[in-house]
């Protein structure tokens, strides 16, 4: 069972029974407390309480003065904005830890087999012989 309430604008001394850990601010500028209380037996009935003060007797939509009808509540883990910015931040980084590592690899292998062998009488060489060690020749 998920649970999530809306504070009103103006609002003190906002309590809420069972305890509401999480708390978070939604687009809307008014602050919304969640928890998920767990699985419920079908039909067993759950109070929820909650109690505040408010001294503006001026609804939350008529204090903050929305420019779209209706006020969305935010959801209780984060926004789905910050959820998708981190997967996409994560899929970016692993993209790039893939290149950097092919990369390395194709350059790695190049420069061993680039160097390749004497064209005279055949012995390997290092990339940066210019003569060959067996036979003297000069490398190209």
């Amino acid at each position: 069972m998920s649970v999530v309430v809306q504070e009103p604008a103006s609002a003190s001394d906002f309590s809420v029974q069972p305890k509401l850990d999480a708390t978070a601010t939604g687009q809307d500028g008014l602050r919304y407390h969640s928890a998920e209380l767990g699985a419920r037996a079908a039909g067993k009935p759950q109070p929820i309480r909650v109690s505040y003060k408010k001294t503006d007797a001026r609804t939350s939509a008529e204090i903050l003065q929305p420019k779209a009808p209706g006020l969305t509540p935010a959801p209780a883990a984060g926004s789905g904005d910050e959820v998708f910015i981190l997967a996409v931040s994560l899929l970016v980084g692993i993209g790039m830890a893939v290149l950097w590592w092919r990369g390395r690899a194709k350059t790695s292998g190049a420069q061993a087999s680039g160097a390749g062998a004497c064209t005279k009488c055949g012995t390997p060489r290092a990339p940066d012989d210019r003569f060959c060690s067996k036979c003297g020749a000069r490398l190209k």
